[in-house]
């Protein structure tokens, strides 16, 4: 019988995927957003296109100062099952990639990018990320 179990050496390392991913995530999110304010035909839209990658920006910056911290390993190993967390950011990451492949140069619709927003800003929230940023929020 196969040993499922992880080894703290193995939790330890999945933190710093969890935290590469959910970054990962954010810098899609962000490059997202400057390629809608880039490619939108409509120009009242460039501006709000422009504030939400700059809030993306922010998140980078936090997620970017908790890998640290994790390769630091000043973050504990929080979750009871740390891969089954990865495994959905990864599912998350390739459904953002998906979204951003799909925008090319102006023949996005306002409304359809509305839409696109929503869903990466649906996306985007991870349920079990939010003990972790607590976390975080301590420390830092």
């Amino acid at each position: 019988m196969e040993n499922t179990l992880m080894t703290f050496k193995q939790k330890d390392k999945i933190i710093n995927d969890i935290l590469k991913t959910t970054l990962s995530i954010e810098q899609i999110a962000n490059a997202f957003y400057f390629q809608l304010a880039e490619s939108t035909c409509d120009a009242s839209m460039h501006d709000f296109w422009l504030k939400m990658a700059g809030e993306e920006q922010t998140h980078i910056l936090f997620w970017e100062k908790a890998l640290k911290l994790a390769e630091e390993e000043k973050i504990p190993q929080i979750f009871d099952a740390p891969e089954k967390i990865l495994n959905e950011l990864n599912v998350l990451l390739s459904t953002l990639t998906n979204l951003f492949d799909s925008i090319t140069e102006c023949t996005i619709d306002s409304k359809k990018a509305l839409l696109l927003s929503f869903k990466i800003e649906f996306y985007n929230i991870h349920i079990g990320l939010a003990p972790l940023f607590n976390v975080i929020k301590r420390i830092s």
